[in-house]
């Protein structure tokens, strides 16, 4: 979960774009107001409405800024979420090795000062 949230701080402080699409998208992602599936919605329609029209229409804002939370997710977001997955597993390890070492050198000194005693 934290390396979930660490990203999308990431992504967050990374996008504060001048273009009426990209402030559309930063707001859609962090404002929290349902944008993000108004948009998500919107261009799904207007694909459909493309394709039964047989025509290529020219994008709207608003699908510029669907393309632009797409591409910040799967280029952005994703990778920094799986990279910080990955430092937090190898840190749990390396704690969980350096725990079992510590159990065992515990155990060993144990036993040994036991029979020491006797």
């Amino acid at each position: 979960m934290r390396a979930h949230v660490e990203a999308v701080a990431d992504l967050r402080s990374l996008h504060r774009s001048e273009t009426g699409h990209g402030q559309l998208a930063w707001r859609a992602l962090f404002d929290g107001q349902g944008i993000y599936w108004t948009i998500k919605n919107y261009t799904g329609h207007r694909r459909s409405v493309a394709t039964d029209l047989g025509k290529s229409l020219p994008p709207t804002d608003v699908e510029k800024a669907d393309e632009a939370i797409r591409t910040w997710v799967s280029k952005e977001f994703e990778p920094t979420r799986a990279k910080n997955i990955g430092e937090r597993q190898k840190l749990k390890s390396y704690l969980l090795i350096n725990l079992a070492v510590q159990t065992d050198l515990l155990i060993f000194f144990g036993q040994w000062l036991f029979k020491s005693a006797f």
